[in-house]
């Protein structure tokens, strides 16, 4: 006969097929290191490395000054340059020869230190082997001398470099007694100082006169410089240096605005001859302008004309009014009258005729004075610009001459500075100088007291460091929100502190909201159903199931807590214990733990008699009941999903508590008729693996999966945990003083706010 938890497993629905189009889900991420985390995880750790380290720094630094003390001695030379490695004086640098042949000599220097051609002559130097350092080749006779193994010692224990960005080399010698290294220092810098003197006499004293040659040279060539640019000045009769300053391009300057005012009075004169000459052709007679009629009217032939009809005018009006208007006499003054105006506007169109045709010419007159002006000023504008494109070739000539000038006089001085070390070298008879002696040093060159104690410290601490974090990145299990966080389309509900971190230090955990409602427990369980709540009314969901992967995650204690603060918002929340296996909400609350669930789903007692009072307000409690034979496999037939439908009749809210993922299959089946799950992880039990796994399970079935609820987060978890908790704990238990009331010593009370019982922070 198979067991119960078998013949469920047997029962529970398939999942689901994935739907085409979408995707599997995706791989685990790594576990991303916070440094912050680890410090304050393993801080101690890292303060035994240091201390470590500085121990077996201390500690190795004398055992190496015990073992293999060195002492070393340097000499430090200068090299000159050779400008004999170039043939162009304007080619090579200015303190000697050309860079790259500079480094050449350098390198070959260093390795001439280090030949076996000059060690093994150093070796042979009375003074050298008077040392403590050579004693050890003499033969058992005192005379035999082992010269192979002494230069196969002394090549190890001398070393020649340049120093960088400069004209510097060093020889240092290292040994254990602090003369020898001096003396033996000494010695292969006379035999090599010696070897550089045979080498650098050579043609130095020949390329010196090439070099004067060259300067000469280069002197007759700027002379003859001078008198071509004297010459050129001279002959083009050039005023000044720039363009800007010659005689041409002032009067280039001065012509060009004056030729554009006459060529606009021009095309203005142009313009009216052309309309006084159309007037003067009007088909049905000339047409005078107003200013010439004003004119002629003015003059005195016609004044006197007006002056005469004035006159008889003033006579005809005597006449009429003695003789009437039909005397002879005033007949004849009319006619007189009429006659002069007659004769008056013949005068005007005569004179306006005159006049006209005067003005007329008077504009033709204009316009070819105005145009014979252009055409002079013209000629001398380019005129003026010819010269001045020959003074500007002229000009360009003079700056060629002036830069080659310029060019050959740079040449001249890198030439006579490359001249004056080449005198110097000459004097001196060589490209190598020592700058001092080797002298006895004063400290170790090896060991040192702080590089080895750095050394040792680095090691240590880097030692534990990467234990620590080969350890965070071999860590699986959840420790917090941020390992949820690494698994795909996962969410976290909510963080609930472990119990011992909570200040208020509640009883029992299970009833942690209400018996310690301003608890920091208290306050992320209200932080929890916040976001449940908000979730389940945006999808229109009311039955809820909570499962762990494994025992012992506080699922229950979890329900229990949201139950609570679900009843305090006023909504009707009815708690299920489907853990028929391990039952524990009856005992949470103090109720009988039957008639419940079992007796409900076997059809012994109905939904409404089996739900007992919690003794919270709004609050009911559906218990587990008295385990009967096959009970477990009503989990996944329609008698369950009836029960869960009849219970999202009657309340506002469903939760249902399960048994473990991992030890039994009723969670798979119950979710088959809830509306949501949500998943219980403890921090520090399950890994994230099994997250995952489950995540997957849950997210193919039909209740929806809502996200995760990270269980006994301890504060060695990472971050501010734990100083969050106490600071939460601090504001919670401020004391509410009503406004006005004084406190006890008289003064007025200031108001602390206090977040309400029904109240959550998202």
């Amino acid at each position: 006969m198979s067991s119960p938890a078998a013949t469920t497993q047997s029962v529970i629905p398939a999942p689901p097929k994935r739907p085409a189009g979408v995707a599997p889900p995706g791989p685990m991420q790594t576990a991303a290191i916070d440094p912050l985390r680890m410090l304050m995880q393993y801080w101690r750790w890292l303060a035994a490395a240091v201390v470590a380290g500085i121990v077996l720094g201390l500690g190795s630094y004398e055992v190496l000054r015990r073992i293999v003390p060195r002492f070393d001695a340097a000499i430090t030379y200068r090299v000159y340059s050779s400008p004999d490695s170039s043939d162009d004086a304007a080619e090579t640098a200015v303190g000697g020869a050309g860079k790259d042949e500079m480094e050449i000599f350098m390198e070959t220097s260093v390795r001439l230190m280090r030949s076996d051609e000059i060690l093994r002559r150093a070796i042979e130097e009375r003074a050298v082997q008077e040392t403590n350092w050579a004693k050890q080749f003499f033969g058992s006779d005192g005379v035999t001398f082992d010269n192979a193994e002494a230069l196969r010692r002394l090549r190890k224990i001398v070393h020649a470099r340049r120093i960088p960005d400069t004209t510097l080399l060093v020889l240092q010698v290292g040994t254990r007694d602090r003369l020898d290294s001096v003396v033996i220092a000494n010695a292969i810098s006379e035999v090599f100082l010696d070897d550089d003197r045979a080498r650098s006499g050579g043609n130095l004293r020949a390329l010196a006169q090439q070099f004067e040659g060259r300067v000469r040279d280069l002197r007759k060539d700027m002379e003859a410089i001078d008198q071509k640019s004297e010459a050129l000045l001279n002959r083009e009769k050039l005023t000044a240096l720039r363009q800007e300053s010659t005689v041409w391009f002032n009067q280039v300057q001065n012509i060009q605005p004056k030729l554009v005012e006459v060529n606009e009075r021009i095309s203005q004169a142009s313009e009216q001859l052309a309309t006084y000459e159309r007037m003067l052709a009007n088909e049905g007679g000339p047409v005078y302008p107003e200013a010439i009629r004003n004119e002629v009217e003015q003059g005195g032939l016609v004044q006197g004309q007006d002056q005469a009809i004035a006159n008889l005018s003033a006579t005809l009006r005597a006449m009429r009014q003695r003789y009437g208007e039909n005397h002879r006499e005033v007949k004849r003054i009319e006619q007189q009258i009429d006659a002069l105006k007659e004769e008056r506007k013949a005068i005007i169109e005569e004179r306006m005729k005159v006049v006209f045709g005067a003005t007329i010419e008077n504009y033709r007159n204009s316009v070819d004075s105005f145009r014979a002006a252009a055409n002079e000023m013209q000629e001398k504008l380019e005129f003026a610009r010819q010269k001045l494109a020959d003074s500007t070739v002229q000009l360009q000539q003079y700056d060629l001459m002036q830069a080659e000038r310029e060019q050959k006089m740079r040449i001249i001085s890198e030439t006579e500075t490359q001249l004056g070390n080449l005198r110097i070298l000459i004097d001196r008879g060589q490209r190598v100088r020592p700058l001092s002696s080797a002298v006895a040093p004063d400290e170790l060159g090896f060991p040192k007291r702080l590089p080895v104690m750095a050394l040792c410290l680095v090691l240590c601490v880097g030692l534990v460091g990467g234990v620590a974090a080969l350890r965070e990145i071999r860590e699986q299990r959840v420790r917090g929100p941020h390992d949820i966080a690494l698994i795909p389309r996962t969410r976290v509900l909510g963080v609930i502190p472990e119990m011992s971190l909570d200040p208020s230090s509640p009883e029992r955990v299970e009833c942690a909201c209400r018996d310690n409602p301003h608890g920091v427990i208290a306050e992320q369980v209200r932080q929890v159903r916040t976001a449940l709540l908000r979730e389940i009314n945006q999808r229109g969901h009311k039955s809820v199931l909570f499962v762990s992967g494994l025992p012992g995650a506080g699922t229950s204690a979890i329900l229990s807590n949201l139950g609570i603060q679900a009843a305090s918002t006023d909504l009707r929340v009815l708690l299920i214990d489907a853990n028929l296996r391990r039952p524990s909400l009856h005992n949470v609350f103090g109720v009988h733990d039957s008639p419940g669930l079992s007796e409900v789903l076997v059809g012994t007692t109905s939904l409404a008699h089996a739900v007992q009072a919690s003794g919270v307000a709004n609050l009911s409690l559906l218990s587990a009941g008295k385990k009967a034979p096959h009970v477990l496999e009503k989990f996944a037939t329609a008698t369950m999903g009836r029960m869960i439908q009849d219970a999202r009749a009657a309340f506002d809210l469903v939760l249902i508590d399960a048994p473990p993922a991992v030890v039994a299959g009723d969670a798979l089946a119950l979710a088959a008729h809830c509306d949501a799950s949500v998943l219980v992880v403890r921090a520090m039990s399950e890994k994230r693996g099994l997250v995952a796994r489950l995540r997957h399970q849950f997210g193919d079935a039909h209740a929806e999966f809502l996200g995760v609820i990270v269980n006994a987060v301890r504060h060695s978890a990472g971050g501010y945990f734990k100083r969050n908790i106490r600071v939460a704990h601090e504001y919670g238990r401020e004391e509410i003083v009503p406004v006005g009331e004084p406190s006890s010593n008289g003064t007025a009370a200031v108001i602390h706010h206090e977040q309400p019982k029904d109240s959550a922070q998202a």
